[in-house]
This record gives C-alpha cells, sequence and structure tokens, in this order.
C-alpha cells in the first residue's frame, strides 16, 4: 500500500509538472503576442498599391497616382507619436498626383498642434480631406477648428460639399461627405451645384457603410476608414475572424480592403492610428496607392489588382 501511494504520488507530480509548463509555455506565449500587437504592429506601416479601372477616364489621367490615409488617431494613448509622420514621409515618396485624407485626425475630437504635419504633403499634391466621428466627439466649435486647422496647412476639406479637381487639362469632381457615424452625412447637399453630365472621380467618406446609399453610376471610386480593419484579428473560426472594437466595424460588413457595392467601387483603408485599446494584430497601419486607369493596365473584366512593388 505504502508502496503505491509512493508511485501514486509520483505521477501526480509529473502531471503537475506539466500542466505546469503547458501553462508557463502558453502565458509566455501570450505575453509575446501582446507585446507584438502592443509594441511592434502597430509601428508597422504596411504600403498597399492597387491599379483601379476608373471608367472613361481621360487618356491623359492612364496611370495618376492617388493616396489615401485615414484614421490619424493624434492624441491617442500609447500611440507612437512618429506614426503619423512617418507615413506622411512614406506617402510622399509615392509621388501622388492627388491625396485623400477620411477623418479621425484627433482622437479625442479637439484640434492641438500636433496635427500641424500635412502642409508638406499638402503642397506636394492637391489635398482632399473629410471629417470621422473621433472629430465630433465634442461640440460642433471643435469640429469647425479641425477643419480650420487643415485648411491652414492647404487642405480642403469637403464638409458635405465638391470640388472640381483638374489635372493634365481635365476636371473631374470630387466629392466628400461628413461623418455618417455622428449622422453629420448629408449626400444630397455635397452634390448640390453640380451640373448633369460632370464626371464625378471619387467619393470621400469616413464610414464606409455611406457606400450602399450612392445612387447607381454616381461614383467609380469611394474610399473610406473608420474600421481600423478590425483592429485586432483572431485566427479562429470564420465568423470569429475579427474581434471588432467598439465603434470600430462592428456594425458594419465593410471592414478592410475592396468592395463591390452595386456598381461602386468601394476601398476601406485599415488606417494609421489606434481605437480604444493601444493593440493592433494582423490589421497593420496602411498607407494606400491608387494607380488608375481606363483599363489599359488590367486584363479585360477586372477591376483592381495588386500593383507591383
Amino acid at each position: 500500500m505504502g508502496r503505491g501511494r509512493g508511485w501514486g504520488s509520483l505521477v501526480a507530480g509529473s502531471r503537475t509538472r506539466k500542466v505546469l509548463r503547458a501553462g508557463l509555455a502558453l502565458a509566455g506565449a501570450a505575453a509575446g503576442l501582446l507585446a507584438y500587437a502592443h509594441l511592434v504592429e502597430p509601428r508597422w506601416i504596411k504600403v498597399e498599391r492597387w491599379i483601379v479601372r476608373i471608367p472613361d477616364l481621360p487618356p491623359a489621367w492612364e496611370g495618376m497616382r492617388i493616396v489615401h490615409l485615414t484614421d490619424f488617431q493624434l492624441g491617442m494613448w500609447l500611440q507612437s507619436r512618429s506614426l503619423t509622420p512617418r507615413a506622411l514621409r512614406t506617402a510622399a515618396r509615392l509621388r501622388p498626383d492627388a491625396v485623400f485624407l477620411t477623418g479621425d485626425f484627433m482622437h479625442r475630437g479637439r484640434w492641438s498642434r500636433s496635427g500641424d504635419l500635412f502642409a508638406s504633403l499638402a503642397r506636394q499634391a492637391p489635398t482632399f480631406a473629410v471629417l470621422g466621428n473621433h472629430d465630433h466627439l465634442t461640440p460642433a466649435p471643435n469640429a469647425d477648428a479641425i477643419a480650420e486647422g487643415l485648411r491652414a496647412q492647404g487642405v480642403t476639406v469637403l464638409n458635405n460639399a465638391h470640388l472640381p479637381f483638374r489635372w493634365r487639362e481635365e476636371s473631374w469632381e470630387i466629392v466628400g461627405v461628413d461623418d455618417f457615424a455622428t449622422e453629420h452625412t448629408d449626400l444630397l447637399r455635397a452634390v448640390e451645384g453640380i451640373t448633369p453630365g460632370t464626371k464625378l472621380l471619387a467619393l470621400l467618406t469616413h464610414v464606409p457603410d455611406v457606400a450602399a446609399f450612392i445612387p447607381e453610376g454616381w461614383f467609380p471610386l469611394v474610399v473610406a476608414g473608420h474600421t481600423h480593419g478590425g483592429q485586432v484579428r483572431l485566427p479562429l473560426r470564420h465568423h470569429l475572424a475579427s474581434l471588432h472594437l467598439p465603434g470600430q466595424g462592428r456594425e458594419t460588413r465593410y471592414v478592410r480592403g475592396w468592395y463591390a457595392v452595386k456598381d461602386v467601387l468601394l476601398y476601406v483603408n485599415r488606417g494609421l492610428g489606434l481605437s480604444m485599446l493601444p493593440l493592433r494584430f494582423a490589421a497593420p497601419p496602411e498607407v494606400t496607392l491608387f494607380v488608375l486607369t481606363g483599363g489599359g493596365l488590367l486584363p479585360e473584366g477586372v477591376r483592381w489588382r495588386r500593383g507591383e512593388r
């Protein structure tokens, strides 16, 4: 009996040590993933290059380069202060002919001098912007101050408005709507005054869901942000592929990348900054380059594909 109890104690002790070792290994792996999600991926800027078909694109505009940036979240706690300046330098090196900025400039909805970053890029190429839900977190005068802070740097803020974009002797309209999540979007006001038959190049919106409300035939391209690409994406079952943080895509089916919404091409950028938690996993910060084509750069029937590195 005593010998049996001794062997049993020995086996139980061995099992306990195995469980402890497995637990420590899992804890170490979890700590490593958490460190990566906090310290590495949020600082890793990835350039996404795309060739996009725009019907009836003027021949002179073949190969036009448009850079898209979104969700800067300036002032977010524990976010790298060098992130946005590095992203803007990356954008400048892509030699854009136009720049689209789609909102969430200030994390807490108040303009500060940390936003004085866009003048150099705006001097390089015409730069158009719309505001996002974080820009509307505080009373309206603060959102107005954010818009004015951008305009002072040469950025054109399209607050439910449109403006001609002229390049190489051709002119198409660019339209921008204010934030949908905070009920500031007014699409009819944004297009008011556009002469019938005028060509529209793109619609800028912070929230991608606006694309579902656009009448067919209006815009060949819609660009958006807001979702941060899910920000934390877990490799679980298909319906759990994304862990959407509050306000970051939980309410939308348009999370990241390309979507064909009726006849509209919608692109959802993962954005640069962080929201709610200072973590990113499988959704690195993004700078997007669109190279436009009337069809010459794409096979017949293909609407978009990745561009060359």
